[in-house]
């Protein structure tokens, strides 16, 4: 084919598992030949590829290969050792798409491709199939200016593959074959005779019932879209064009190829010792003498399909032929071997070479089988042969020899390949019910064996159209008109027949199998597949014209490709409400998530109409693009409504003109707060969280606009956002991801002046990837989020920002990238110039090599000055002391994405990497903490106790230092507290204690007025709040129950046992395993004593996602969902699924009490017990998280005194048992301590004081003043330092950190003299005196900061610090002293140091050099 590329895609290449791989490697050299030598063949990339010979690849493909590689797609390339020597790629495919659920959406997306039903047997080839076509498309973008390029796959196993290559790379000419229809084979399976009742098989229908669904689906879909369809035979062209719904194009019937193959002179000799170790296998395994003249061997083989390839007709042909044998007392004895692999595991590389070299008695199973069958008693071949006494008894004449394993010569008993065991056999059957074409009967001619094949068999029916008078070396049988006894009747006749042939006609029968193979070579069949070629090249000319007609004319047309589904499959648009002029500014107010904790704003747009709102998900934007004309315009009519909404607009125009004007202590719109994380939970109308860090996020940005903080968000805009979940019947979490429609969502796009959209770009390696920017208005805050999802990037590059957290490192880098480098060119490009970078965790860490190269570049500043610039301002909240929450990326990935921006700096490679790491040999990685720590001067935890954690975790990067030194602060995070609270419960405080929330918590209020809350109003309001949990309770389990088919009167009678009024827990959180979510469960004899109690009964709510590769988190969701459908627990343990920010408000709001029992010191903080506590619900929790510090004995319940055990196992048995002690002893009790209104007033104390706290202590409001005073100020101070004069000292600190290592390590400490102590007893209140000489090497005086330190005797806290003071100095050596006065009695630990000292260092540890004495 000219110049032209031939790529030929099959599970079978190089991995031999059916008679596709004949197909593939027969014909190989004529597929070279005709393509010049441009052929390849694609195949998986496996433990094992027989005949794979690896080798350099061709120079066309090789960019193509090693972008595949730079992606994570794993590649092989070699010549396969076949006739022709063909080129092939293997493609190692698993962990190129570890969202195969996205993929599995788009497949039904664009084609209409039902996967819903596929198991892994059905994902595993979808995967394999579309890597290959990805690997194709990429070589066709390097050579196709130059060839043409075909793409053949084969059968629905690679049927992906020509659909990606529809949609990706469309100039490619694909073909598709079918070998056999998956619903054909799975309805014969069955014993249905197809073709007898084509016409009348729904094939939807039947593919469901037969368990094909998804199979057929992906067959039907790809045979319609390739550009050339084809089939093996005639009687598979009738059957794909009734079941598949296409028609093939070309019949590209199967060939042989026999040059240097099954040669007769090498036949017959092989033959010769095939036939005499097939006769001593068989005498040895029939423990019989069998007499070689008068042993007739037989076989069959091919896959394992009882019906279909027609065993059970054979057996009850042979069962006959035994019975007729034994009759007439003959001597002749027939060998029927079942050469059919049934999946036995086979053995080790070793075991094979043992049993080669040994010879060991072979053991009977079943009576029949060289080799163990998993299930005997229910193996098709076992039962029929018992059925039929076949059972190799002495007085069998027929006896049957199953084995049960792929022939490769080392199946250790038989040990022969399968060719040489064929060319041993007298004859071979191969009566079909079912068998698109047969290779094995055709196998069976070649090498010059007499064969039995049916006319149901392409193969037959290619023998009857060149003989239709018969063919003495291949007898077929009739099956398509005759019946099952008749056919048996037929063979058991020509079985008979066969065992009295001369010698003479086995001869000749012998010499015409071979002649009429040699009339079926690819010599005579190769055309076809040309033929096939040039049509798909016709049918891709006929697309590709269209496309162009297309883009000629932009806009006035779409095309899409029919998809043929038997559901309703119908594209959308959108018809937008234009809003009267009065109303006008509801779509400003809508865009702007103030409404969000504005919640009189929510009840504006509900009393609009309640039913829209409602399926509108409190969105109010698709809200308002739903509404019609004429209620809008009653609405604006409506005096009362009008008022509400001018009252509404009066406030929200009050609060937005504050904006302008804000400066909060020197921060500015001018100079604002950059706050970088990887998501952010402001509304469920904005799906692009997971959880807590995204929550935190959002609950930050909410109180900056509250506070009036000159504030600016980035992150990410996900198509697909975080999963949504559903649970299944069995209990399992199904992960499913919603595509998010932009239009519809409170986000704008960001538009120059032109009205263009501003855009981003990042290079990754080799590419160019843009990104679009959207703004969130949250108050006075802004948002802004970048979408690589734009025209301008491959489909791979639009994916970057599909879903949130890639599991994969490549795809998570790339996230990261464009998070930090390219949220640093948003910036620029919006003209945004922060004062200070706030990195929200790690994920953002890249942003500091690109603040870096910034400075280097544009600025021309050296590499030092530039650190310490970007160090001056950046501060850094860690959130977790999970380890796989600090994430870590491979030195060769980080170095395939950053060593040109070390190139482009002028730096060396080591320079960037050495600033991911503590030690050297953690130098494969990098660890976005520790850049973080690194390159910032202000670093905390989120709690007081984290602090404490996070500082032990990262002591080593300042070594030397005492643990309380360590420069890790906490600020406690908290919650917005207004976006939290509910609406009824805020009116109870503000009506009782007079006075506005919003104003209250901007001004600090003590809070004191929530012990005045009436009792009785407020539980009534719990109530109330309580009973619609549980309305929300009974509407998502009776949906999900109905859904998943749980029977009526198991959901009847979960919604009897269902009581609002019993005592309710919940347990609402990520479900992973150091929350411990099932840890209640520890003792099942115990919880059910608690939750049944008939006196105090307790039901437990629990809800939580599992994120897709936590495979224990996913366990602890089903244990949980089985518990709640037993019977003890019915209505007692409850699962909600699909957590998210609408159901978090029920339960915060609905829970009596909130449970939180994580492995202590595992959880950071913690802020869903925050949010119930201001919502009056109390926490009974370990103490860990910010529960350590809010405890104090009135506000809720610590499980446990927070005793921290090294065995997990004691530390769950201790935990549980103080659970369950806490909620028997104390909670339940008081709960249900009832005065004589019925009002439980100890509980409702608890409840005050529970929100007391949250409301003084555990706002956000409180959190970003802590940031504010603690670490943006302080780092706005250092910056100003060292960015003044041209950045003087920023340079002069870079100059003297680059030198000082090598300085100090000439400093030594001489002398240390003690006055006042007698040995180590020091009397309390007299003075100690302490002189030291220190020898200063090559540093000046000033650069010495000499110290007195007396810690705790476990050298973690330090009880004074006093720096010593210069005496006197002799040369080098300086003489210290200072003078120490204890203020408390017991042990202590004291010593001198000295550490280099700088006044532009943000404290004294940054350095991270010291000297102890």
């Amino acid at each position: 084919m000219d110049t032209s590329w031939l790529f030929e895609v099959s599970w079978e290449v190089c991995n031999k598992v059916g008679g596709i791989y004949t197909v593939i490697s027969s014909k190989a050299a004529q597929a070279m030949a005709a393509f010049d030598g441009r052929y390849v063949a694609i195949g998986p990339l496996l433990d094992r590829n027989p005949g794979f010979k690896p080798c350099d690849p061709p120079e066309d493909i090789r960019p193509a290969l090693e972008r595949l590689k730079a992606w994570g797609v794993e590649t092989a390339t070699g010549r396969w050792d076949i006739p022709g020597q063909p080129w092939v790629l293997l493609i190692g495919f698993r962990n190129a798409f570890p969202a195969h659920d996205k993929l599995l959406f788009q497949l039904w997306n664009d084609y209409g491709v039902d996967s819903m039903a596929g198991g892994w047997d059905y994902i595993e080839p979808v995967l394999y199939s579309t890597a290959a076509a990805m690997a194709i498309k990429e070589i066709a973008e390097d050579v196709e200016d130059e060839a043409a390029v075909f793409a053949h796959f084969h059968e629905w196993m690679s049927g992906a593959g020509v659909l990606h290559l529809k949609k990706h790379a469309p100039g490619v000419s694909t073909v598709l074959t079918t070998h056999a229809t998956m619903l054909g084979r799975a309805m014969s399976g069955a014993g249905v005779d197809i073709y007898s009742q084509l016409e009348e098989i729904e094939p939807s229908q039947q593919a469901k019932a037969f368990g094909v669904t998804a199979k057929h689906s992906m067959e039907s879909v790809s045979a319609r879209e390739a550009d050339c369809f084809t089939t093996v035979s005639n009687i598979t062209r009738m059957e794909a064009s009734n079941l598949l719904g296409t028609n093939p194009s070309v019949v590209t019937v199967n060939g042989f190829n026999l040059k240097g193959f099954a040669e007769p002179g090498a036949v017959a000799k092989t033959r010769k010792s095939s036939r005499k170790q097939l006769l001593d296998l068989a005498a040895n395994f029939l423990a019989r003498d069998l007499d070689p003249d008068k042993t007739l061997l037989v076989a069959t083989s091919g896959r394992y399909e009882f019906h279909n390839k027609g065993i059970d007709l054979l057996l009850d042909g042979l069962g006959d032929l035994d019975e007729a044998l034994a009759k007439e007392g003959g001597d002749v004895t027939v060998v029927a071997f079942l050469l059919v692999s049934c999946g036995y595991a086979g053995f080790s590389d070793e075991a094979r070479r043992r049993l080669k070299q040994e010879r060991y008695d072979i053991e009977k199973y079943a009576g029949i089988s060289t080799h163990h069958l998993g299930d005997a008693d229910r193996d098709p071949v076992v039962l029929k042969c018992r059925e039929r006494d076949l059972d190799n008894a002495p007085e069998n004449r027929c006896c049957v020899i199953f084995i049960p394993v792929y022939l490769d010569g080392n199946d250790g008993v038989l040990n022969l390949e399968y060719y040489d065991a064929l060319a041993g056999m007298d004859l071979t059957v191969f009566p079909s019910f079912y068998e698109p074409w047969g290779y094995t009967p055709m196998e069976s001619a070649a090498f010059a064996v007499p064969t039995v094949t049916s006319d149901r068999a392409g193969f037959g029916q290619w023998v009857m159209e060149k003989h239709p008078d018969g063919h003495p070396g291949v007898h077929v049988l009739n099956r398509l008109e005759d019946d099952y006894e008749t056919a048996r009747e037929n063979l058991t006749r020509f079985l008979s027949d066969f065992t009295r042939w001369p010698a003479e006609e086995r001869e000749s029968r012998s010499r015409e199998a071979r002649a009429i193979a040699e009339e079926a070579t690819w010599v005579h069949f190769y055309p076809r597949y040309i033929e096939a070629y040039e049509a798909a090249a016709d049918s891709r000319a006929e697309r590709i014209a269209g496309v162009q007609r297309m883009v000629a004319s932009p806009g006035r047309e779409i095309s899409f490709s029919g998809v043929n589904t038997t559901q309703p499959r119908l594209r959308s648009f959108t018809v937008v409400t234009e809003l009267p002029e009065q109303l006008a500014r509801l779509r400003e107010l809508a865009e702007n998530l103030w409404w969000v904790w504005h919640r009189d704003s929510q009840e504006l747009f509900e009393w609009m109409d309640a039913d829209k709102w409602e399926a509108s998900g409190h969105n109010p934007v698709l809200f308002l693009d739903t509404m019609h004309r004429d209620r809008l315009e009653e609405l604006a009519d409506n005096n009362e409504f009008m008022g509400r909404f001018r009252s509404i607009l009066e406030r929200f125009d009050a609060y937005m003109a504050e904006s302008a004007g804000a400066d909060v202590r020197g921060i500015t719109w001018k100079n604002p707060i950059a706050y970088f994380s990887m998501e952010f939970g402001l509304h469920e109308s904005i799906p692009v969280y997971s959880g807590g860090l995204g929550l935190l996020s959002g609950d930050h940005i909410k109180s900056a606009s509250d506070l009036n903080l000159p504030f600016v968000g980035i992150s990410l805009l996900y198509k697909n956002g975080f999963f949504h979940q559903r649970i299944n019947g069995n209990g399992d979490q199904v992960v499913e991801y919603h595509e998010n429609d932009f239009a519809t969502m409170p986000i704008t796009q960001v538009q120059g002046a032109d009205g263009e959209k501003i855009m981003v770009t990042v290079n990754l390696p080799g590419r160019t990837v843009f990104a679009q920017i959207w703004e969130v208005h949250v108050g006075r805050a802004r948002l802004y989020l970048l979408d690589t999802d734009v025209v301008e990037n491959s489909r791979s590059d639009r994916d970057i920002t599909s879903r949130l957290y890639d599991p994969t490192s490549k795809g998570r880098i790339e996230q990261e990238i464009i998070l930090g480098v390219g949220g640093v060119r948003l910036l620029t490009a919006l003209g945004v110039n922060p004062s200070v970078y706030h990195l929200n965790e790690g994920h953002s860490a890249f942003l500091l090599f690109e603040r870096i190269r910034h400075l280097m570049i544009l600025d021309g500043v050296n590499f030092a000055t530039a650190k310490e610039i970007v160090r001056g301002t950046t501060v850094f909240t860690m959130h977790t002391p999970v380890p796989a929450g600090n994430e870590r990326f491979e030195k060769s990935l980080v170095e395939n994405y950053f060593r040109g921006y070390a190139d482009e700096m002028g730096v060396p490679w080591d320079g960037l990497w050495n600033l991911g790491h503590i030690y050297s040999e953690e130098a494969d990685h990098l660890n976005m903490t520790v850049l973080a720590l690194q390159l910032s001067c202000k670093r905390n935890g989120v709690s007081r106790l984290h602090g404490d954690v996070s500082r032990r975790m990262w002591m080593d990067l300042w070594r030397g230092f005492i643990l309380g030194e360590i420069p890790v602060g906490h600020v406690t995070n908290g919650v917005h507290l207004t976006s939290w609270l509910d609406e009824r419960l805020r009116r109870d405080i503000e009506e009782t204690c007079g006075l506005s929330v919003h104003r209250e918590l901007l001004d600090q209020g003590d809070w004191d007025c929530l012990h005045g809350l009436d009792d009785r109003r407020l539980w009534d309001s719990h109530v109330a709040l309580k009973h619609r949990l549980y309305d929300e309770v009974r509407r998502s389990i009776s949906n999900q129950w109905t859904r998943e088919g749980e029977p009526p009167n198991r959901l009847h009678a979960f919604l009897r046992a269902l009581n609002p009024d019993h005592l309710t827990l919940v347990f609402a959180r990520r479900c992973t395993a150091y929350k411990r979510p099932t840890l209640i469960f520890h003792n099942l004899q115990r919880i059910r004593e608690i939750l049944t109690n008939p006196d105090r009964p307790v039901n437990i709510i629990f809800a939580g996602k599992s994120h897709p590769a936590d495979t224990m988190g996913a366990s602890y969701i089903n244990l949980i969902c089985r518990l709640a459908k037993q019977d003890d627990f019915l209505g007692r343990v409850i699962f909600l699924e699909s957590y998210d920010i609408r159901l978090a408000r029920l339960l915060v709001s609905g829970a009596d009490v909130w449970l939180n029992n994580p492995t202590r010191l595992m959880e950071a903080s913690g802020t869903s017990g925050m949010k119930a506590a201001v919502n009056g619900v109390p926490n009974c929790s370990i103490l860990d998280g910010w529960w350590d510090e809010a405890f104090d004995g009135t506000n809720g319940w610590a499980v446990g005194s927070g005793l921290v055990y090294e065995s997990q196992v004691n530390q769950d048995i201790v935990d549980a048992d103080n659970l369950y002690a806490t909620l028997e002893s104390e909670v339940a009790p008081e709960f249900y301590d009832r005065g004589g209104d019925g009002v439980p007033h100890a509980w409702l104390r608890r409840m005050k004081e529970s929100m007391r706290t949250a409301f003084v202590q555990y706002g956000t409001h409180r959190m970003v003043r802590d940031y504010i005073d603690d670490m943006y100020l302080p780092a706005i101070e250092l910056a100003a330092l060292r960015e003044k004069n041209n950045y003087d000292l920023a340079q002069r600190i870079g100059e003297w950190r680059t030198r000082i290592p090598g300085r100090f390590s000439t400093v030594t400490i001489k002398e240390v003299n003690v006055e006042g102590i007698t040995g180590d007893v020091f009397r309390l209140g007299t003075k100690l005196t302490v002189k030291a000489k220190v020898d200063r090497g090559q540093l000046e005086d000033k650069e010495l900061l000499v110290e007195f330190v007396a810690c705790t005797p476990d050298e973690q806290t330090v009880v004074a610090c006093m720096p010593m003071e210069l005496r006197h100095s002799e040369g080098p050596v300086l003489t210290y002293r200072v003078k120490y006065i204890p203020t408390e009695p017991g042990p202590m630990r004291y010593g001198v140091r000295v550490i280099p000292a700088h006044p532009g260092l943000a404290n004294k540890c940054e350095a991270r050099l010291i000297r102890w004495s």
